[in-house]
């Protein structure tokens, strides 16, 4: 079975521990037989040694000039080239002369995708109003009419699709795919308001990093730095409230400090770590945010890049975690590491809430330094709280993997 990942972001740990669970998932469905899997990332030439186990592809969608100018150019040519091809009639014969005529990555992309057995849309959070999604639309609109086999979106955050542009183009992909997996009823019903005349399958499921759980429990390596941590910080940049209105950036900074400071109060040492943070080629790095906001705290700030395992490695040490990051968030609950968050999408507001845990977060436009002095020092009390018992992540593990079941 050839099965190919497209829409990874690997050089976010976050997005890497996404496509590590499917990963998972598809072989603890299949008792470890090892399936053909093909990966579409934006950043292969660094992603690649990170993940050097697997066949990585850059993503068509992704230029990967250094000449903004060019890279821009040659962004929407291909755009342009997928539209056409995402809606016009295009046989299997056509497809080969593609291959046949067309420059390097079209042809590889083409060539991929016809070979596909089955091709999944990697969980995450990028078919959402926030980012400009439409090209990885039509991409998945050709990736189904080349492979003719099954198209799956793996357990996602979406919606809700208030422009016109973004329903249409949801409306067309929503009729092409067999399999579309939700971590919120959010979601759901943003899919069910573009999906009249989709015969997908649908469900309601945990965020599929839940499914490393057993995982994460069997990594016992060496620490890969002199110390532990005892309070890991996540910090992120980000300027929109859950609201909608823009966000204060130094309200937002300021409070972290305030964080730091009760932590310091209580004898704990803060270090700052994140999930996304120390690849080349990369436009985020949350080490660089953290060196905004803590520089000269005396704050240990970690630069490097940590892959899933290195981050469970790291969390399992810890204290507790304080994170803007939703996945530094799970790591830490599926390793029972207590954890408080800070929201800045309502997917973690989402996430907290199904859990039972809305003491531990707080939406990031609330999130100022007069909040921290009033809840912060109770929620750190109260922290043990917020680590779920073994039985309820062991239902979500076993939710999290159903895609993969459906897939069997």
């Amino acid at each position: 079975m050839r099965i190919v990942i497209t829409n990874a972001v690997l050089s976010n740990a976050g997005d890497g521990a996404i496509f590590e669970s499917i990963v998972h998932a598809i072989r603890r469905v299949n008792n470890g037989g090892r399936a053909e899997i093909v990966v579409f990332d934006g950043n292969e030439k660094n992603t690649s040694l990170l993940y050097p186990q697997f066949d990585i592809r850059q993503q068509y969608i992704v230029p990967t000039s250094n000449r903004k100018i060019v890279k821009r150019l040659t962004q929407l040519r291909r755009y342009a080239m997928l539209l056409f091809l995402a809606y016009v009639p295009l046989s299997q014969r056509v497809a080969k002369l593609v291959m046949r005529v067309a420059s390097g990555p079209l042809s590889q992309m083409v060539k991929v995708y016809s070979e596909a057995d089955i091709v999944i849309s990697s969980g995450g959070t990028y078919l959402v109003d926030h980012y400009r999604f439409t090209p990885r639309v039509w991409e998945l609109i050709l990736a189904k009419k080349l492979s003719g086999g099954r198209l799956v979106l793996w357990t996602q955050s979406m919606g809700p699709f208030d422009s016109v542009v973004k329903r249409l183009s949801m409306r067309s992909l929503a009729r092409r795919v067999d399999n579309a997996y939700f971590r919120d009823e959010r979601s759901l019903r943003a899919w069910n308001r573009i999906s009249h005349r989709s015969s997908a399958d649908t469900d309601i499921l945990p965020d599929s990093v839940f499914g490393l759980r057993t995982f994460a429990q069997r990594i016992n390596e060496e620490l890969r730095i002199d110390f532990v941590g005892e309070i890991l910080v996540s910090v992120r940049e980000w300027h929109q409230g859950l609201n909608g209105e823009r966000l204060d950036f130094e309200q937002y900074s300021s409070a972290i400090l305030e964080c730091v400071q009760v932590v310091r109060s209580l004898n704990f040492e803060p270090v700052a770590v994140s999930t996304c943070q120390g690849v080349d080629g990369y436009s985020v790095d949350d080490s660089d945010t953290a060196s905004q906001i803590l520089s000269g705290q005396g704050v240990v700030i970690l630069d490097g890049h940590y892959s899933p395992e290195a981050l469970i490695d790291l969390i399992k040490h810890a204290r507790f975690v304080i994170t803007t990051r939703m996945h530094m968030a799970i790591l830490a609950l599926i390793c029972q590491v207590p954890v408080f968050a800070v929201a800045y999408e309502n997917k973690t507001i989402d996430l907290f809430r199904g859990l039972g845990l809305e003491k531990f977060v707080v939406e990031i436009e609330h999130f100022d330094d007069k909040w921290v002095r009033n809840n912060f020092p109770g929620i750190v009390q109260d922290i043990q709280s917020s680590v779920l018992a073994s039985s309820v992540l062991s239902d979500l593990e076993r939710r999290a993997i159903l895609p993969a079941r459906d897939l069997a």
